[in-house]
């Protein structure tokens, strides 16, 4: 239960854990992230990556301000808007 509690608020280790891990990933490689109604999350993942690496987003039909959040403050990232939510791997399929 901790554990989970963490996660969601984005506190303690695993937001180090984040930046470790990126800095092991080679500067060549894309990151695809799925996104649908997570604004939230979605701030802190794309602010945990950086300008470091291509960021492909793939919003799938979200109405919480997900597609202006990428838009407005985080230029550097390809926004993929979808038109309905296909799934977690389909909008990840969009995004290749």
């Amino acid at each position: 239960m901790q554990t989970r509690s963490l996660r969601r608020r984005g506190e303690g280790a695993s937001c180090c854990g984040v930046r470790v891990i990126l800095a092991l990933v080679p500067p060549a490689i894309s990151v695809i992230i799925s996104s649908h109604n997570t604004c939230g999350y979605l701030e802190q993942c794309l602010e945990a990556v950086g300008e470091r690496h291509e960021v492909i987003v793939v919003d799938s039909a979200s109405n919480d301000g997900s597609q202006s959040l990428v838009r407005e403050r985080f230029p550097h990232a390809n926004l993929v808007e979808l038109d309905v939510n296909l799934g977690y791997g389909n909008s990840l399929n969009e995004g290749i």
